[in-house]
């Protein structure tokens, strides 16, 4: 018995043999006895056959006994019945029936118990195995068979019906079983199928929510570092130049870097709100790619010991997700220049050639060695935005010979939608 969970609707099934049973007892046996021409004492036969399904009439509809027996509670109900079942026929035609009506009788308790063993080899069809199958209904043909023998009376007209049907439900019930057990084995297989398709899609499901996090994380990280980070570095330079200022002892002088602090301030605000909010620079969307990095080209300029060109040819307007990842790059490549490059001029140039977009930004300051410089932070950022462009991403530099990035993509204008 290799399948030991009930199968759904067994227990309404159970329930309603037992039940099947009691209520031909008492409204229709009669009757078909009657019509048969069967006298049987109904006092004394009541009370035999009613135990039984009364027993598994509670057996059934008493959850304890589901509890307690756990696995064999469906074994003990197939045995139990199969028992009653043979037992009640011939104790009925031993007990109850004249000898001079024993041949109908068996006639009639053959046809009532055909339907009996058909239902219960279902049940058992519908939860075991086919080896479990053929066996009931093998053993249950065969053994009513075997004790039908004693009142079988070959002069009758019933002995040759008698026999036939003796065969006919071997064959029918075995058949009717197996070809039963075999769509409920093929409904469990599917049933198991898609429990296992569902449960790969709440995996997937979950891993994709994971996956989309972690995006969002990094994605959140770049544009902080992008933008926040360099704000808060330009704070952090422009109040080490006010202490230096400090010291020299004029107030005056000190107004235009706390000017330039709170302007910032300002800025990383505004810079945080948008990112918190997944906006686009405000700046973008109102002036456009080639205003914002003249601007920013020119706020650099002034507030640092740097002479940053910017060249361009660009006329129209690109997509706002290409400003954006233009923008920052600008910015980052910027800042490493001020921070790391010790330059002296730094050459901005954005164009458009042959349908290709191109960007390059390259200084005369100190350089370093690319495969040792590659894994930072700043530089991953702008080749991540440059692959969101679908393009391609150089950098070529050597200590002492300056730096220079150059970018490819294709052109992205207003009307191409970025993936």
């Amino acid at each position: 018995m290799k399948h030991s969970v009930r199968e759904p609707g067994l227990l309404r099934l159970l329930v309603g043999l037992p039940l099947l049973q009691i209520i031909f007892i008492l409204f229709l046996r009669r009757s078909v006895e009657t019509v048969m021409g069967i006298e049987v004492p109904q006092e004394r036969w009541f009370w035999v056959t009613l135990a039984i399904p009364l027993l598994l009439l509670a057996y059934t509809l008493i959850p304890w006994w589901s509890n307690s027996v756990g696995r064999f509670y469906l074994p003990f109900f197939v045995v139990i019945l199969s028992l009653y079942f043979i037992l009640e026929k011939y104790l009925t035609l031993l007990w109850f029936i004249p000898p001079a009506q024993q041949a109908l009788g068996l006639l009639l308790l053959t046809l009532r118990l055909w339907v009996s063993i058909l239902l219960l080899t279902l049940i058992v069809a519908g939860q075991y195995s086919r080896g479990w199958v053929l066996w009931l209904s093998l053993a249950f043909c065969l053994t009513d068979g075997v004790l039908s023998l004693p009142f079988l009376q070959p002069r009758t007209p019933f002995y040759s019906l008698t026999l036939t049907l003796f065969f006919a439900r071997l064959l029918l019930v075995t058949s009717v079983a197996v070809g039963v057990q075999g769509l409920v084995e093929r409904q469990r297989r599917q049933r198991a199928a898609l429990t296992a398709a569902n449960l790969k899609l709440v995996q997937a499901a979950a891993t994709t929510e994971r996956l989309a996090t972690n995006q969002e994380r990094i994605r959140l990280a770049r544009e902080l570092h992008d933008s926040v980070v360099q704000s808060l570095y330009s704070i952090g330079m422009a109040a080490q130049t006010s202490l230096r200022l400090l010291s020299l002892g004029d107030p005056s002088l000190l107004e235009e870097p706390i000017e330039h602090i709170e302007q910032l301030s300002k800025l990383v605000l505004t810079e945080i709100h948008e990112q918190v909010y997944n906006l686009r620079p405000a700046a973008l969307v109102e002036k456009g790619l080639v205003a914002v990095i003249t601007q920013y080209c020119a706020l650099l300029n002034q507030k640092h010991d740097l002479l940053i060109t910017f060249e361009t040819n660009l006329e129209e307007n690109l997509s706002i997700e290409a400003e954006e990842h233009l923008y920052y790059i600008v910015r980052e490549a910027l800042w490493n220049v001020i921070k790391h490059a010790r330059a002296g001029q730094v050459q901005v140039k954005l164009w458009v050639q042959e349908g290709q977009l191109c960007l390059a930004i390259s200084d005369d300051g100190q350089g370093f060695e690319v495969d040792i410089t590659n894994d930072g932070m700043g530089l991953k950022n702008m080749s991540e935005r440059v692959k969101l462009l679908k393009g391609e991403f150089v950098v070529r530099s050597k200590s002492g010979q300056g730096s220079h990035i150059l970018i490819y993509a294709p052109t992205p204008f207003q009307e191409s939608k970025l993936s």
